[in-house]
């Protein structure tokens, strides 16, 4: 996982709130060894030890966290096909990198803002198209991507 570009968006995105007031987008907590960050579409588990930003408070429990990786004991393999999808939005469009899980015949898609976090040797689980698609990184749970539904 990119941890250091994920802090350092991380850390534009407080540096604007103390200079603008706005409210933060990425929220901060602990969960099991490490530092959870998100922005309510992905979570990033960063090891704590891995983790430069002090942060006095948390905005974000580890119950909120729990809720969001429960399933990812039952959850199957997906690999990449090396295919992106082009989804027209309103005023964008969504670069979806597509996942595919061959034994139950399911694709599933995410952002792929948040595909680029992760090192191109991690690997994704998840128990259907519509559920939390789970990233792991040599057999470590790194991160948790909302799938981009239609």
């Amino acid at each position: 996982m990119k941890t250091l570009k994920i802090q350092s968006m991380v850390l534009k995105d407080l540096i604007n709130f103390k200079i603008n007031g706005r409210a933060p987008k990425w929220r901060i907590g602990t969960f099991e060894d490490n530092i959870a960050v998100t922005d309510d579409q992905v979570i990033f588990f960063i090891p704590k030890n891995e983790f430069f930003i002090r942060v006095d408070g948390t905005t974000l429990t580890s119950d909120s966290i729990s809720d969001v990786v429960q399933g990812k004991d039952d959850a199957e393999d997906f690999e990449f096909i090396n295919r992106i999808e082009i989804i027209k939005k309103t005023n964008a469009c969504v670069l979806a990198p597509i996942l595919t899980n061959a034994k139950y015949k399911m694709n599933v898609m995410i952002d792929k803002k948040y595909f680029d976090f992760f090192e191109n040797y991690c690997h994704f689980k998840a128990t259907t198209p519509s559920s939390v698609v789970f990233v792991y990184e040599d057999d470590k749970l790194v991160g948790a991507v909302m799938p981009y539904l239609r």
